[in-house]
C-alpha cells in the first residue's frame, strides 16, 4: 500500500502570498513551456530558503540569487469542498466529504528528482522525464477504489512527469538546481456509520496526485 507522509508536504503557493518586495514574479518559456519564476535576493530570506531545501553555499562562493521555478501540468480548484452521499457506501465506514487543496504541493526531501550543479561558462540542462506515484495516507476502513472514486484520481496510480530546463550559466558563477515532483492534493473524511446512534467522524486522510514539476535554482558569485 502506498501511503503519504502527515505532515510533509507543502505548498508552493505561500512563495506568491509573502509580501515583499525582493520578490520578482514572472512568466517565462523554456522549451515551448510556461513557467512561473520568483526570484528572491534578500539575504534573510535567500538564507532561509537555503536552509530549507539543505543547500550550502560552495567553497569561496556567496549566494546571489535564489529562483523557484513551477510548471504545473493542471492547476486544481483552491480549497473547495465537496460533499459526498453516503448512500452508495456499505460499508461500516464512508468517506462523507472531500476537501481539494489544488496543486503545488511538494515533499522536499522524499519528492527530490534531481540534484545537480554546473560552472560557468557553461549551459545548466535538466530534462526529466519520471515515473511518479500517487500517495495516500490510509484507507480507515474504505477501500482504495472508493477512496479513488471520491478523490478524483487513483490514489494507488502512476503518472510519467516531463519537463525540461535550459539555463545559461556565466563565467564567474555557478547554479545549483534541484527538481521536485509537485502534487494536487485532496483530503478525505471518513466516517463512521452507525446502526444505534448517529454517524460520527472518524479520520482524515489525504491523497497526493503527481501533476507538475519545480525547479529550484540557487545562483552562486564569487
Amino acid at each position: 500500500m502506498s501511503q503519504a507522509k502527515n505532515g510533509g508536504y507543502i505548498n508552493l503557493d505561500f512563495i506568491d502570498k509573502v509580501d515583499s518586495k525582493s520578490h520578482k514574479k514572472t512568466q517565462v518559456f523554456e522549451n515551448g513551456e510556461l513557467y512561473t519564476k520568483t526570484e528572491f535576493t534578500n539575504k534573510q530570506e535567500m538564507k532561509d530558503l537555503m536552509e530549507l531545501y539543505n543547500e550550502k553555499a560552495p567553497d569561496g562562493y556567496k549566494i546571489e540569487k535564489v529562483e523557484l521555478v513551477r510548471a504545473d501540468n493542471t492547476i486544481a480548484p483552491q480549497n473547495t469542498t465537496n460533499t459526498v452521499g453516503t448512500n452508495a457506501v456499505v460499508w461500516d465506514y464512508y468517506i462523507k466529504s472531500t476537501t481539494d487543496y489544488g496543486s503545488g504541493w511538494y515533499n522536499s526531501t522524499d519528492d527530490l528528482l534531481d540534484d545537480s550543479t554546473w560552472n560557468g561558462p557553461d549551459t545548466a540542462v535538466v530534462q526529466i522525464s519520471e515515473k511518479v506515484s500517487a500517495t495516500y495516507s490510509g484507507e480507515f476502513g474504505v477501500s482504495v477504489s472508493d477512496i479513488s472514486a471520491k478523490v478524483g484520481f487513483s490514489v494507488t496510480g502512476e503518472v510519467t512527469l516531463t519537463k525540461s530546463s535550459t539555463t545559461p550559466v556565466p563565467a564567474g558563477k555557478k547554479l545549483n538546481v534541484k527538481t521536485y515532483a509537485t502534487f494536487h492534493k485532496v483530503s478525505y473524511d471518513v466516517w463512521a456509520d452507525n446502526i444505534l446512534a448517529d454517524d460520527t467522524y472518524y479520520a482524515t486522510g489525504y491523497a497526493y496526485d503527481p501533476n507538475g514539476v519545480y525547479f529550484a535554482k540557487f545562483w552562486y558569485t564569487l
